[in-house]
């Protein structure tokens, strides 16, 4: 089941890939998949399937930026997230904010100096800082709230508990 995830893993990454427009909602519709493997499988299982997602589509995509965004924040949050929910609540929000801004400046730099993607002026940089951090919030809850829907109501009607062992 792992590698089936990881294939759909890539072909969200592919679309993001082709439609430039997608990126980042192919980088978040990947890391819907990490979330279930946390949830139903735990332990190693999320990290293989992020680990063979991020290798495959490093190596067949054609635009790299969604694979950059996937492998330095989509992919790792919802085991980040898990891990920093177990915090009390305002240090697990440190946590999210910090592991946000290291991995968003590394994505920043890696878009900028590997491909080549123009660079802004440090006024607009300040402002896609503060955007992100507010998109990371939302993005936080609304994450929170399809893992309440899929505990309560869909991970009965789909049957899919057990599916990795």
């Amino acid at each position: 089941m792992a590698a089936v995830l990881s294939a759909l893993g890539v072909a969200f990454l592919y679309i993001g890939s082709i439609f430039d427009f997608l990126d980042l909602t192919a980088a978040a519709a990947s890391s819907l998949i990490i979330v279930l493997a946390v949830m139903e499988g735990g332990g190693g299982i999320p990290w293989m399937i992020y680990a063979a997602t991020s290798f495959l589509s490093a190596l067949i995509l054609p635009n790299k930026y969604p694979v950059l965004l996937y492998i330095f924040f989509a992919g790792l949050y919802p085991m980040v997230k898990s891990a920093a929910e177990r915090l009390p609540r305002i240090v697990s929000a440190a946590v999210k904010l910090v592991f946000f801004n290291v991995m968003f400046t590394l994505i920043m730099l890696m878009g900028r100096y590997l491909l080549h993607l123009p660079e802004d002026e440090i006024g607009l940089d300040a402002v896609i800082y503060i955007l992100g951090n507010l998109m990371l919030v939302a993005y936080d809850y609304l994450l929170t709230q399809l893992i309440t829907l899929y505990q309560r109501k869909l991970r009965k009607m789909l049957k899919l508990g057990g599916i990795f062992g």
